[in-house]
């Protein structure tokens, strides 16, 4: 999977929509200018100095997910899942007593709750930071892992 696509970049394009959204509902004006604008000033937020960037590129990133003009508020997700994900996988992996039944309990509950009260049936809060955080600790483990490779 694309850890980065899917745990950085999406966020981003979350935040980019709400900007956008909001920008609309106060009855302002939008051009190709400012979309670019507004996602170029997103993503130096979001990498700061770590990352060389050239704006020509990365502000026009808005405009390859279609899903952001009829799908709105669909980009956050990807980050949630993602969290939720790991979080759970680590839980099960854990091999600590009853976490393969509330996996279990989680995937047999299906649709029948609220995803949050799903998590929570598999033992993993998402309404706290805890899942985010593992998510960017098994990212580390990959930088890791990546740099033993490397040498």
């Amino acid at each position: 999977f694309n850890f980065h696509r899917y745990f950085f970049t999406m966020p981003t394009l979350a935040r980019f929509e709400l900007a956008v959204y909001s920008r609309v509902e106060a009855g302002q004006s939008l051009t190709v200018n400012d979309l670019n604008q507004t996602m170029s000033d997103l993503f130096a937020e979001g990498y700061g100095d770590t990352l060389a960037d050239d704006p020509t590129r990365t502000a026009i990133t808005w405009a390859q997910f279609m899903h952001l003009f009829y799908l709105p508020f669909y980009a956050f997700q990807y980050a949630v899942g993602l969290s939720a994900a790991q979080a759970l996988a680590a839980r099960v992996l854990s091999g600590a007593e009853g976490t393969v039944a509330d996996y279990l309990a989680f995937l047999q509950a299906a649709a029948s709750r609220y995803p949050l009260d799903l998590f929570k049936l598999a033992g993993v809060d998402m309404t706290s930071p805890e899942p985010v955080e593992q998510a960017f600790a098994a990212l580390a483990g990959f930088v890791d892992r990546l740099e033993e490779l490397i040498g």
